[in-house]
């Protein structure tokens, strides 16, 4: 196949993913998109080349937090012909990770973020998750999801251990230790002491 075929191809495909997604959103009611990422450069790759060295640099973060500030909420992004959405917005979270999760999957996401955070609800998808979230649903309904003492030890602990750091602080094991302390206070109202100090355990 020649290049200029398959250049036609990629677009009708491209055009195909575009008709399915405007199509579910007029059936789920979503609103058009008020603010989208911007792009220098054809198919956003100056985006991806600055996230690419931002996240090389350990400053994804700080990288994408002004924009994050600027455009709001929710907002749309196109990085080589592949559109995406980021959101914040705590209706949009509930809507995709809970009331209608089915109708979503993680994808290359899990890849992502399972060094990150290991396996659990986070990183699954269907059976598997609804498995986990039968589990952890009856405690948290017990306890109240909306009481947020739990999360203070933890939060204050973790806090504590950046203030004292210096240099370059590798977060990783400290968010293993503070999902590990904020799960078990949930669960058994009281956390685990694992974000006071060094830690030897990469893992939680």
């Amino acid at each position: 196949m020649n290049p200029s075929k398959q250049v036609t191809v990629l677009r009708m495909k491209l055009n195909e993913k575009w008709q399915a997604e405007a199509l579910f959103g007029q059936r789920h009611g979503c609103q058009p998109m008020q603010s989208r990422f911007p792009c220098k450069l054809p198919l956003g790759v100056d985006v991806l080349r600055s996230q690419w060295y931002a996240n090389k640099d350990r400053r994804l973060f700080a990288f994408q937090q002004p924009f994050i500030d600027k455009l709001g909420s929710t907002f749309e992004i196109s990085i080589l012909g592949s559109v995406g959405v980021t959101t914040l917005d705590p209706e949009n979270v509930e809507f995709v990770l809970s009331s209608r999760f089915d109708d979503y999957a993680l994808g290359s996401r899990r890849g992502a973020m399972f060094p990150f955070i290991g396996e659990g609800i986070f990183t699954q998808d269907g059976p598997a998750w609804k498995h986990s979230r039968t589990l952890l649903r009856r405690p948290f309904l017990k306890t109240g999801y909306r009481d947020l003492k739990g999360f203070k030890e933890p939060t204050n602990n973790l806090l504590a251990v950046l203030r004292s750091s210096t240099g370059v602080v590798d977060l990783q094991p400290l968010f293993f230790q503070f999902t590990l302390a904020t799960t078990t206070s949930l669960l058994f109202g009281q956390p685990v002491e694992s974000s006071e100090g060094d830690s030897k355990d990469n893992f939680s």
